[in-house]
């Protein structure tokens, strides 16, 4: 009798093991990234009469300057050299430390030129609060917890928030645009709004929807956006548009602190730079804390006010100058205030000391002096817009290639998007083609045959 209660325990509890090892087993194999594998490893054929330039990055990279590099090169040397595009989208320093000899051995480079260290700061572990708890992270307690939830609720909110998360989004339109009525949740209602905002095709639909919000939740915050899409229409579209705009201005005139947003809203969506400055000045006399949208705004609205510029900048995190950057560069070409310009310039050097940790430096210094023992010369590139100080004293052996001024010289000149496709680095983003051959203009001044 009592093996008959244990033998069937037993089984239940190895089936129980079996299922959670390879579950665990499952998990980490696709908690690793493929990039943590030399098999990727791009193949390239050599031309043995050429020399050979690689090109070591992430996405910034992969794809992008190292095909401009190589019609640079052309056109001032002929066919002299060979440019080998390493460059891995989404990977950090790791992935170069642990296979940069194969990539050396495989390319065997006479130059080599370094620029990575932005996906760093995209490492999980320092965003991310690891789960101490043991059952957080049994298979199969994720496992029944993922079926508990599915079963649980059926709420409109709750069907939204799982179908974005699981990136449905055309059922998650599907759903918003049927049942947006049911949905009590002002944060849910804003998600349906994101997702269908541009999928849908007409603009006075749009606006509708934000007003049935507006009514429902009566929140400031949603109010305000709802302006923007008034904005957006033609007066053909809305009877009374432009006088829908002016009540909804004085009624936010007459709120505590919203005049940074009025500048904004001015700037952006009316084009309106005096009234612009009329507001943003209001915002700087009352010591309003600024958004980013309204900073980024105010700085080239006010670039010929040296006083309020001044005072905007005193209110400056080291941040806001790496996030500023492209606009800053604009201010920095146009304003008179020397003093203003210098201290512009000094802070974006301050935050420049702090943008890599010390983990990526020593990857950086690792690859490089790898390639160095190899007798490659090695040019550590800085990324657009950023200074080559924080390679200072231990980088002293290798050639630093700064493309900051070059690219604030072009951003004079061109939009920011432009030169740039996106800023996902904070102070600069993935190229332009205009941009790529900026880059490789730089970089062809150091390369010789």
């Amino acid at each position: 009798m009592k093996n008959k209660i244990v033998f069937p325990l037993l089984t239940l509890f190895l089936i129980v093991v079996v299922v959670e090892v390879v579950g665990q087993i499952r998990s980490w194999s696709l908690r690793v990234s493929k990039y943590d594998s030399s098999d990727v490893l791009k193949k390239t054929e050599l031309f043995p009469n050429l020399k050979r330039v690689l090109c070591i990055g992430e996405s910034t990279t992969e794809g992008s300057y190292p095909y401009a590099l190589q019609e640079t090169l052309d056109e001032k040397f002929g066919r002299r050299f060979q440019v080998i595009d390493s460059g891995y989208g989404g990977v950090s320093t790791k992935f170069f430390v642990k296979n940069i000899s194969k990539i050396y051995t495989q390319t065997k480079p006479h130059y080599a030129v370094l620029m990575m260290g932005i996906n760093d700061k995209f490492r999980i572990s320092n965003l991310v609060k690891e789960e101490t708890k043991f059952y957080n992270k049994l298979f199969l307690y994720r496992l029944i917890t993922y079926f508990t939830d599915l079963l649980k609720s059926t709420s409109t909110e709750e069907k939204l928030l799982r179908l974005i998360n699981s990136n449905q989004i055309g059922d998650a339109r599907k759903l918003f645009l049927r049942s947006y009525r049911e949905i009590n949740d002002l944060e849910a209602y804003q998600m349906g709004i994101d997702v269908i905002y541009d999928s849908i095709e007409s603009n006075v639909d749009l606006f509708n929807l934000y007003s049935y919000g507006v009514d429902k939740f009566n929140n400031d915050s949603f109010r305000f956006n709802r302006l923007w899409t008034l904005a957006d229409l033609k007066d053909s579209q809305l009877e009374n548009r432009d006088n829908l705009i002016s009540a909804e201005i004085n009624y936010f005139t007459n709120k505590k602190g919203w005049n940074h947003r009025i500048g904004d809203f001015y700037f952006r969506a009316i084009k309106d730079i005096k009234t612009a400055n009329d507001y943003f000045i209001k915002a700087l006399d009352k010591n309003e804390n600024f958004e980013k949208d309204s900073k980024e705004s105010a700085l080239i609205a006010l670039k010929e006010l040296p006083a309020y510029l001044d005072k905007l900048l005193q209110g400056f995190e080291n941040e806001d100058y790496s996030m500023l950057s492209p606009y800053l560069s604009r201010v920095h070409s146009s304003i008179q205030n020397k003093k203003i310009s210098e201290r512009i310039q000094n802070q974006a050097f301050i935050f420049d000391e702090k943008q890599f940790d010390q983990y990526t430096l020593d990857n950086i210094l690792k690859v490089a002096s790898y390639l160095s023992s190899k007798g490659v010369k090695v040019l550590i590139s800085q990324y657009p817009l950023r200074s080559v100080k924080i390679f200072d004293n231990r980088f002293d052996e290798f050639l630093k290639i700064e493309n900051r001024v070059n690219f604030q010289k072009l951003l004079g000149k061109y939009r920011y998007d432009e030169v740039f496709t996106d800023n996902f680095g904070g102070d600069f983003g993935h190229m332009t083609i205009l941009g790529q051959r900026e880059l490789a203009k730089n970089l062809s001044l150091h390369i010789k045959p």
